[in-house]
């Protein structure tokens, strides 16, 4: 007699005989057994779309070129830095742990010529930060010029600043703004000048002391402005701390209308990197997001959410504004793919294409043959540099997000897991690359009830890409 043993492969659980409960003296035994109805799928290839951009990717997607609505840049326009005046009035609403006048990181700063008649060579600009090189900038022409005008003045002082290695800085005016480059932070800015010859200010929201429910809010206090000349909220975010314990660690984003909750509340976490500390990261959140079109809003709500262990998220924020387009740009352009029946649909993988105009080959240092590797960049997208913003892959299923990540560079897909860098290749002038993004162990569902989807959401500016697209592989259940 041959003797089997029936065992499930997933726990090494071994089938047994059950004895029903039923109203008999010897009742029967059996194995408890039910079936299921063969299914069969129909695989295809689908390509992310836009209504208007197709199935190229490779577009400008960035929020420039219009004219912005500041909401925190803190004031510029001649009153003192001390005060920590900012474009739309700044207060908390719930606990009273935001501050709105921090000097510890700046992503923005500011100069404002008051009156260059009587500046001279004795008044300077200091900056200093992380990757920022110390310099002090004086006037009298050693460095800048007290010009012809305040506007000329303000010319001169931001193209020496512009010098200076880690900032950037241009002149509107009589008014010099400075930002920080990738990887910068201004931790230092001030300036020897009379209050009444010119003003210095680099100042943030300091939000490290806020706890749960903790809320700011952002008021503009010339009335309601009307969002159908914006695409998209944007600022940058620096980041100190942001447990993974708990369970809510987040900083929620709405839009009120005299108090009155206009669209919905976003979470911040779906625009940034909430493991990248310590450098300031972009996030723009698109109208559409924030449920928003042509409404009029008179104020920005930012809240600290803290549930569970650990401590709750520690960051600055800075350089907040109501983004506007002009010429190419287009603003955040988002791609989707989604059921295209009445049935749930199944991904089980994402695939990246990218060309460019860029050598993907380099001869090895040092070796004594001919040999060759790839050229590609971590921190760039072929020949595109690192990326501003970032393209956001999102999934949404039955309402809630399952798969976000944010994007900026090549190293950013890579360290996703199940991600393979599959093909690449050059003919010595352009260089092609695909990435495939599998979703194990189990295909990704999308039910068409829920809308289910996933997005992938274009925030800069990609055009110089020859081709850039992306694709999935659906599978879909046949009915008969």
């Amino acid at each position: 007699m041959i003797k089997n043993n029936i065992t499930d492969p997933r726990n090494n659980k071994k089938a047994h005989l059950h004895t029903p409960f039923v109203d008999e003296t010897n009742p029967p035994n059996g194995l408890v057994v039910y079936t299921e109805p063969r299914r069969v799928f129909d695989g295809s290839l689908v390509f992310f779309t836009n209504p208007t951009q197709g199935v190229d990717m490779n577009v400008n997607g960035s929020s420039t070129g219009g004219s912005n609505e500041e909401v925190y840049n803190e004031n510029h326009g001649g009153s003192p830095p001390t005060g920590g005046i900012t474009e739309w009035d700044a207060t908390n609403i719930s606990g009273a742990n935001f501050t709105f006048n921090s000097t510890t990181h700046a992503y923005a700063a500011y100069v404002t010529i008051i009156d260059y008649s009587i500046i001279d060579n004795i008044d300077s600009v200091t900056i200093n930060g992380t990757n920022i090189t110390n310099t002090t900038l004086t006037a009298g022409g050693t460095d800048w010029t007290a010009a012809t005008s305040n506007a000329a003045t303000a010319t001169s002082l931001a193209s020496a600043i512009d010098g200076v290695t880690g900032v950037s800085a241009s002149s509107t005016n009589a008014v010099v703004t400075v930002l920080s480059d990738t990887g910068s932070d201004i931790t230092t800015f001030t300036t020897t000048g009379d209050a009444g010859e010119l003003i210095a200010s680099a100042l943030s929201i300091n939000a490290t002391a806020t706890t749960n429910n903790n809320s700011m809010q952002l008021d503009r206090d010339a009335g309601t402005i009307v969002l159908s000349n914006f695409v998209s909220l944007s600022g940058w975010i620096y980041i100190t701390a942001w447990s993974t314990g708990g369970s809510l660690k987040e900083v929620e984003v709405e839009v009120r209308t005299a108090g009155i909750l206009t669209g919905n509340l976003v979470n911040l976490s779906t625009y940034i990197s909430t493991v990248t500390f310590n450098t300031w990261q972009n996030f723009t959140i698109p109208l559409s997001d924030l449920g928003l079109s042509g409404q009029s809003i008179d104020q920005v709500v930012f809240r600290t959410r803290d549930l569970g262990g650990g401590p709750p998220p520690n960051y600055f924020l800075d350089y907040i504004q109501w983004s506007a387009i002009s010429g190419s740009a287009l603003g955040p352009t988002a791609y989707t793919i989604r059921p295209s029946g009445e049935e749930v649909a199944y991904v089980d993988k994402l695939r990246i294409t990218m060309v460019d105009a860029f050598t993907g080959f380099v001869t090895v240092s040092g070796s004594t043959q001919n040999a060759t590797m790839p050229a590609l960049p971590y921190n760039a997208l072929l020949g595109l540099p690192a990326l501003t913003t970032g393209l956001n892959i999102r999934a949404t299923r039955r309402g809630e997000i399952a798969f976000n990540s944010n994007i900026k560079q090549l190293s950013d897909f890579l360290q996703l897991p199940d991600v393979e860098l599959s093909h690449f290749g050059s003919d010595g002038t352009n260089t092609w690359m695909t990435i495939d993004l599998t979703f194990r162990p189990n295909p990704l569902p999308l039910s068409p009830n829920f809308d289910d989807n996933i997005t992938v959401t274009i925030n800069d500016n990609m055009s110089d890409l020859l081709l850039f697209r992306m694709s999935a592989r659906l599978l879909e259940e046949k009915t008969s």
